[in-house]
């Protein structure tokens, strides 16, 4: 898992521009108010971009790379849609900003600016925590990795099977991509009974795992990846995307398609071919249609018109770290929200214990209280994302000291799989399962769920690794 690019002369001259529009944009904020939400969203970017004008090369598989995407993402292209007020004025004032004026921005912008600083600051420091350095002497066998691959994809299957029939399935009650829309009758404060059939979840994700595992063995092992070996990849690709697609969470799909990308990068091979690039063109194409059937019953709206008009919560909405988000609940501390000195995020040792098991086991995600004391909705929840939430256990000192630690730990992450001798490819798969979306799952939902979840699929990715291969002689 070594790869590196040097940082050249167009990369830091993208950076500087970077920071020259977002400097003009700022001024211009000064006289047209509205311009403060893509001034802000452009200032993120570069808060996480500015690093690169001192650094000599750069791993763009690391870490740090899934929090540039949180940001591009969540922040700076939800912002721009803002200031310009499109593609939707209505959607954008009574949705997002709450019909709050620009000034009841400026401030949040500030501490969201300063989390995203101390998160940089903490990984590209000079300061590092002790990285082990151990050698791992397995290799793929690849008869226990076909016939443990076979096995588990069922395993998959199956498990899919299971929580598309016990959370209702499809029936003219529920809708096709859109799983979140079952949940009428929830109770996101006293809800015991409530189950997300996380262990059937985990189990239909088996099905990356299998792929990473897959395309990592073949990667290794041929110098080329034959007509029916990209065949049963692309199979496995598709079944890893049939539960986000069935539960409409777009986010898994693209982070499908960068793992897949992440094999090719790690293995030394070409990245952007023309085999990936159709790929990409396949996996945007699906996240269109999840927005144009998502929520939808028996309507008679004609596709393409249905497609346009889902377009605007595809580019706005309440996810990653954005200025509009991030300001509602800043300013909903400690009334409604109360302070929670820690609360949200040990909660979530819960989380691996099926409720079956802990029948009393509360809500550990704190996207429904979010939801329902900040937004008004019943039925679905509004993740804090990593600034908001440290503001909201331990105010202005969390963001400072919460984000600096999150900080040094992804480069921790990052720097102790890097750390590991062993055959290329064996590692890789558990990295880039695991690991490598950490910095956008915590900056997209939370501390807890993003750091909890990433250790369970560490164990789970690592035991599907130690299964296909076999101890080297040396």
């Amino acid at each position: 898992m070594h790869n590196t690019t040097p940082i050249g002369f167009y990369t830091r001259a993208a950076v500087i521009a970077l920071a020259l529009i977002t400097s003009a944009i700022g001024i211009y904020s000064v006289f047209n108010l509205n311009a403060i939400y893509a001034a802000a969203g452009l200032a993120s970017l570069l808060v996480v971009l500015f690093p690169f004008l001192f650094i000599k090369s750069y791993d763009w598989f690391s870490t740090w790379t899934s929090v540039i995407i949180v940001v591009i993402y969540g922040g700076t292209a939800p912002a721009i849609c803002m200031s310009l007020r499109w593609p939707d004025a209505v959607y954008v004032d009574e949705h997002i900003l709450l019909n709050h004026p620009p000034e009841y921005f400026v401030y949040p912008s500030l501490l969201l600016l300063l989390g995203l600083a101390f998160c940089a600051i903490g990984y590209f420091s000079r300061l590092r925590l002790p990285v082990p350095v151990f050698a791992l002497d397995r290799q793929y066998s690849l008869s226990r990795t076909y016939l443990v691959i076979g096995l588990l994809a069922i395993v998959s299957i199956g498990s899919l099977a299971l929580y598309i029939r016990f959370t209702g399935g499809q029936s003219e009650e529920t809708v096709i991509s859109g799983k979140r829309t079952v949940i009428r009758t929830l109770d996101v404060q006293n809800e015991k009974d409530f189950s997300q059939y996380g262990y059937l979840r985990q189990g239909a994700l088996l099905s990356l795992t299998c792929l990473l595992v897959l395309m990592s063995a073949w990667t290794e092992r041929f110098s080329r990846l034959s007509v029916p070996r990209i065949a049963v990849l692309s199979f496995l690709f598709l079944v890893s995307c049939a539960l986000p697609f069935y539960s409409s969470s777009r986010d898994q799909i693209v982070w499908n398609y960068w793992c897949t990308i992440g094999v090719l990068y790690y293995s030394g091979r070409p990245v952007f071919s023309g085999r990936s690039l159709a790929v990409l063109v396949g996996v945007v194409g699906v996240i269109l249609f999840i927005s144009a059937v998502r929520n939808e019953r028996s309507d008679s709206t004609p596709f393409l018109e249905k497609m346009n008009s889902k377009l605007t919560p595809l580019l706005l909405n309440r996810h990653g770290p954005n200025v509009a988000k991030t300001a509602h609940i800043l300013h909903s501390v400690p009334n409604p929200l109360g302070l929670k000195y820690g609360e949200t995020i040990y909660v979530w040792l819960l989380a691996p214990i099926p409720r079956e098991i802990l029948p009393n086991k509360p809500m550990v995600s704190p996207g429904p209280i979010i939801g329902m004391e900040v937004y008004g909705t019943k039925f679905s929840g509004v993740p804090p994302g990593l600034v908001a939430e440290m503001f909201w256990n331990f105010h202005i000192v969390g963001i400072v000291l919460g984000c600096f630690l999150f900080g040094l730990f992804l480069r921790f992450v990052y720097e102790v799989f890097r750390a590991i001798r062993t055959d290329d490819g064996v590692v890789t798969p558990v990295y880039l399962f695991a690991m490598f979306p950490l910095g956008f799952q915590v900056l997209n939902n939370c501390l807890g769920g993003g750091v909890v979840m990433a250790m369970v699929d560490m164990v789970m990715s690592g035991f599907v690794v130690l299964l296909c291969t076999v101890r080297t002689r040396r």
